[in-house]
């Protein structure tokens, strides 16, 4: 397997064509507004472009995933305004890189939550497009999105994103330990080798563990998933250990979508 180049299969925009029809129309109104909330587009030109971002999502949304030789799975959650200055919705998403080293969205769905029997679907559609099993599917650690990678991806590893859990580690610690305690985390999560990580894994028990019993038990929590990603090779490891592939995707689409509606502005 090659190392993972950064390129991509697939558009940025994906993530907001999936928030819904309706939800479209609204947006794209808004884009093509003037300061002084003229439309500068017919309702009817607005209403076929959002009913051809539309059929294009469901295109996206039911094509053969066959042709992918998938080597890494990723998938998380995000909330979305589905309409603006409306509540967040969440949004699931899948990523992936290939065997050849290429990026690709494989599917998202609007409106749906992370437990095992959505997730479960959510797979079960990728699958059933003909995706492959792949080698490593990483997650946070929401416990219906791993009850559903045990059971629809049984042979591949899981890895916890280590993003998700570093900020949960944080969480747990005064200030004045943190910096400390990160470095020697880090330490065990990064690892050369699973063998070493968990001897690292053990020191950071004996010495924190009386004091700091809530970090220590969150820090060895799914311990083993967490360091999943060292069986694989050293130049795919920091790209398989987090989620960030999905989450950069989504805080680019949040830049993206804020400026749209003051595109038509004067100063545009």
């Amino acid at each position: 397997m090659e190392p993972i180049p950064s390129r991509t299969d697939s558009p940025r925009a994906s993530i907001s064509i999936a928030k819904s029809s309706s939800a479209w129309v609204c947006r794209i109104e808004d884009a093509f507004k003037d300061q002084s909330g003229r439309l500068l587009l017919s309702r009817t030109a607005v209403s076929e472009l959002g009913a051809r971002l539309w059929e294009d999502y469901q295109a996206f949304a039911k094509r053969d995933l066959s042709e992918y030789e998938l080597a890494y799975l990723f998938v998380d959650g995000i909330a979305e305004r589905l309409r603006p200055g409306a509540k967040r919705e969440p949004v699931l998403a899948a990523w992936g890189y290939t065997v050849d080293g290429r990026r690709v969205l494989l599917h998202l769905l609007a409106g749906s939550k992370e437990d095992a029997e959505t997730v479960i679907a959510f797979f079960e559609d990728m699958k059933g497009r003909g995706l492959n099993d792949p080698l490593l599917v990483t997650s946070d650690g929401a416990p219906g999105v791993i009850k559903a990678i045990e059971v629809c991806f049984p042979r591949a590893a899981r890895q916890r994103c280590l993003a998700h859990r570093m900020r949960n580690l944080a969480a747990k610690l005064p200030e004045d330990v943190w910096p400390e305690f990160k470095l020697r985390a880090q330490a065990a999560y990064q690892a050369p080798s699973r063998a070493i990580a968990r001897e690292l894994a053990a020191g950071v028990v004996a010495d924190y563990g009386k004091e700091h019993e809530r970090a220590v038990a969150c820090f060895m929590d799914d311990f083993e998933a967490c360091i999943a990603y060292l069986r694989f090779p050293v130049t795919h490891r920091r790209a398989i250990r987090t989620t960030n592939l999905l989450e950069r995707l989504f805080v680019e689409e949040r830049r993206r979508l804020k400026i749209i509606p003051n595109a038509f502005g004067e100063k545009a």
